[in-house]
C-alpha cells in the first residue's frame, strides 16, 4: 500500500491518514523500507534537506539524510533480528 494512502487505526478515536498526520509534525521525518529506501518524507524534513518528497522517493536514505553518521556507523545496521528500536546519544 503506498504511504499515501496509508491510514493509522486503533490509535486515536478516528483513523487518521498517514501522509497529512505526518506534515503536521515540526520535525523532519523520513520513513525507510527494510532495505534503507526512503518510502515517505514530511514537509519539516523536505524543508530541512531541499530535497522533494517525488525526487527523493525510492532512493537510499544516506543519499537523502547525507549525515557522517550514516556512512561511519549506520544506527540502521543496529537493528537485526529482534531488535525493533535503537536510542541514539
Amino acid at each position: 500500500m503506498p504511504l499515501s494512502t496509508a491510514i493509522i487505526t486503533g490509535l486515536f478515536a478516528d483513523d487518521l491518514e498517514l501522509a497529512p498526520f505526518l506534515n503536521h509534525l515540526p520535525v523532519g521525518i523520513c520513513v525507510l523500507s527494510p532495505d534503507r529506501r526512503v518510502r515517505a518524507v514530511n514537509a519539516a524534513l523536505e524543508g530541512l534537506t531541499g530535497f522533494s518528497q517525488e525526487t527523493v522517493l525510492g532512493k537510499h536514505c544516506h543519499h537523502v539524510l547525507r549525515c557522517s553518521l550514516c556512512t561511519a556507523r549506520c544506527p540502521l545496521g543496529q537493528l537485526t533480528g529482534d531488535r525493533e528500536s535503537i536510542t541514539l546519544d
